[in-house]
């Protein structure tokens, strides 16, 4: 199930990673060497220019997760030199159809319907069935509020352009849990095209070479989503009054709780 983890992290840095940032922000930072009695870090000053961007990658967020239908399509990289079975690269989809979701990380899928919700992992060749869930639409704090728990947490901001795009860089080398945090999108269409994360080794937090990094590449931003993703006959079927794997996939095991 490490893949599905994976996945739901993935997706949810770039779906919700605004929200994702201020809670590894949230954390107690450490410095390099603690006083006896530490001081008061003074709270980080942004310009004009950065608050405006970051108010900006805000309201990105806030568009996407509005979107009732969005089919997202790229790559997910991640690379874990703690734990190199954790390691992957590998092509992704995400699609919201009002409230059923679909997600796909290389050949394993994740179906959440009203009705029902499941997983296929095809390498173990296994299907779980899980009651289904209700989506919770994300929870956004105020703009203020992050910017000032930014602020707070000593984030450094860098804002590039390349027209049509814009990046954000959120970085403290010696933070806890969260050193950087950069995000690139299409400033017309509001659409994300990459996102990336470098996450600290809290066993060796000093060692930047121990670092996890997760890198969201995002290729294909459209609001046409393919109605067929969210079809759950190809995956499962009910028969007897039980679930049943479909036809084309009878030599995997079906898991109900």
């Amino acid at each position: 199930m490490q893949r599905y983890r994976i996945l739901i992290i993935a997706t949810a840095i770039f779906l919700a990673g605004g929200i994702l940032l201020a809670a590894w922000a949230n954390n107690r930072k450490w410095l390099l060497k603690q006083p006896t009695q530490p001081a008061k870090d003074a709270v980080h000053e942004y310009t004009a220019e950065e608050k405006a961007a970051l108010r900006e990658l805000a309201a990105v967020y806030s568009h996407s997760d509005s979107l009732k239908l969005l089919y997202v399509s790229g790559s997910i990289s991640v690379k874990d030199p703690a734990d190199t079975t954790n390691n992957i690269h590998a092509g992704f989809q995400f699609a919201r159809r009002y409230d059923s979701i679909y997600y796909a990380l290389g050949d394993d899928q994740i179906l959440s319907l009203p009705d029902i919700y499941l997983t296929v992992n095809n390498a173990v060749k296994k299907i779980f069935i899980l009651p289904s869930k209700k989506l919770q639409a994300p929870f956004h704090l105020p703009v203020d509020t992050l910017l000032k728990m930014y602020a707070e947490e000593g984030y450094d901001v860098q804002v590039s352009r390349n027209p049509p795009f814009k990046t954000v860089r959120l970085f403290r080398p010696n933070h806890i849990s969260c050193k950087e945090f950069t995000v690139t999108w299409q400033e017309e269409e509001q659409s994300l095209r990459e996102v990336s994360m470098r996450l600290t080794d809290l066993d060796d937090p000093l060692n930047i070479e121990r670092d996890k990094i997760v890198t969201v590449k995002i290729t294909g931003w459209q609001t046409l989503v393919p109605r067929d993703l969210f079809n759950k006959d190809k995956y499962v079927q009910q028969g007897a009054g039980q679930w049943m794997p479909a036809t084309r996939l009878t030599d995997y095991e079906l898991l109900v709780p």
